[in-house]
């Protein structure tokens, strides 16, 4: 695919192939739940361990700490920067959901840590927030709150064996 399309890179954002991803999708198109009121996304994501042959890394270890973005002291392009490059998967399946969106409000901090509020063309407002873990643990919610009821969406630990998706459906009265 890569030599036929001429590509240098193709990134895979997985969380669009996911069944409940798709599910999720199928039930916002029903509008069983009423008006949307609000969008929640949590992002808590941990360090995996990655095993030597199976993590790409540039050979130079200077070119490494000059490009790096875990520095302490980041200019405001860099901190966001971090923020997109770990987040463009979240940010991938918002557009999945939600079609084209727009940044509204940015409030991150010097370790590209906080939230980032979109909305989408139908003027709907969704808040991400993202938290680095210290540990492996990785956990991600998005909550889609209506005024009939809250769906939510648990996404699968991509590094974790059986591990699965899965939505929540709390209709309200």
């Amino acid at each position: 695919l890569q030599k036929r399309k001429n590509l240098k890179l193709v990134i895979s954002y997985m969380k669009r192939s996911d069944n409940a991803v798709i599910y999720l999708k199928k039930l916002l198109q029903k509008k069983n739940y009423g008006d949307l009121l609000f969008t929640s996304y949590q992002s808590f994501i941990g360090r995996p361990k990655p095993r030597e042959k199976e993590f790409f890394q540039h050979q130079s270890k200077l070119r490494r700490k000059k490009y790096s973005l875990n520095k302490t002291n980041l200019s405001r392009k860099k901190i966001f920067e971090k923020y997109l490059n770990s987040q463009c998967h979240c940010i991938n399946l918002l557009r999945f959901l939600f079609g084209k969106i727009n940044i509204k409000n940015v409030n991150l901090s010097k370790q590209g840590e906080g939230s980032v509020v979109f909305e989408s063309k139908k003027k709907d407002l969704i808040e991400l927030t993202n938290k680095y873990l210290l540990d492996e643990k990785i956990f991600e919610c998005l909550s889609l709150n209506f005024s009939k009821g809250v769906i939510q969406l648990f996404l699968q630990n991509p590094f974790k064996k059986n591990s699965y998706s899965k939505v929540i459906i709390k209709k309200g009265k």
